[in-house]
Parts: C-alpha cells; sequence; structure tokens
C-alpha cells in the first residue's frame, strides 16, 4: 500500500472537484490582473485544486500577511511559470494537478518554502491558495 501525503490527497480531491467546477462568465473585480495570463475560467481550475475554499483563503491570508505578499504577485508568479501556464492552457485537471505538484517539488528543491500554522508549504501551492482571496 502506498503512502497518503496531504499532497496527494489534495490533489485527488482536485480531480474528483473538477466535475464540480463551474464558470459563471460574468466579469469580476480582479479582471483588470488578467489581461496577459489566465482568463477567469482558468483561475477556477486553479482555483479547485483546493476544494475548501474557506480552508484555502485562511491559509492564503496567513501566508500573504507573514509573507509581505500580495495576491497580484502570487498570481504572476503562477502565470510565469510555463509549464503551469501551458497546463491551464490544456484545460485537463490532470495536467494541472501535475504541474503544479511538479512546481512544488521545485520550490522545496530552492527554498521557496513557508512554515504556515506548523505547515511546511511550497510557495507554489500557497500562490494557488491565495487565488480564493481574489474573489
Amino acid at each position: 500500500m502506498t503512502k497518503w501525503t496531504r499532497r496527494s490527497l489534495i490533489l485527488g480531491a482536485a480531480l474528483v472537484a473538477v466535475s464540480a467546477v463551474a464558470f459563471d462568465g460574468r466579469k469580476r473585480g480582479f479582471s483588470r490582473l488578467l489581461q496577459h495570463g489566465f482568463d477567469e475560467g482558468d483561475l477556477a481550475l486553479l482555483k479547485a485544486l483546493y476544494p475548501n475554499s474557506a480552508a484555502a483563503r485562511s491559509l492564503a491570508w496567513q501566508y500573504l500577511q507573514g509573507g509581505g505578499s500580495n495576491t497580484s504577485s502570487s498570481l504572476l508568479r503562477l502565470q510565469e511559470q510555463k509549464s503551469i501556464a501551458s497546463a491551464v492552457r490544456s484545460g485537463s485537471m490532470a495536467e494541472i494537478a501535475a504541474s503544479v505538484e511538479r512546481a512544488c517539488r521545485e520550490d522545496f528543491r530552492n527554498g521557496r518554502c513557508y512554515c504556515v500554522n506548523g505547515w511546511i508549504l511550497a510557495e507554489t501551492e500557497l500562490d494557488v491558495a491565495a487565488l480564493h482571496l481574489l474573489t
């Protein structure tokens, strides 16, 4: 039997949640940030990686307060990662989950990790959680 990790459970839940992802098409207040990157449907796909929106908002809030960053910076960091951007354009939740997981591993290798409530988390997964603060 394989060992289940928190990240594998989140990614597995995201694959299940993709069927529940709905995009209403209305313009939101953060659309000015999306001029050259992700559109609102892309953000909905990324946000599906954290099916528990309240938990993601709480995690993101603590990360942004502790790190002195903001949601715009988180969004830009995600847009600059070519593998994530490519996976989001494909629309495949499996590809998105795999590219985010690879980016998280790279973050840990390069020391881009933060301690939030005793959890050591990769910058990329915290940036994805920060997307929940945009709405």
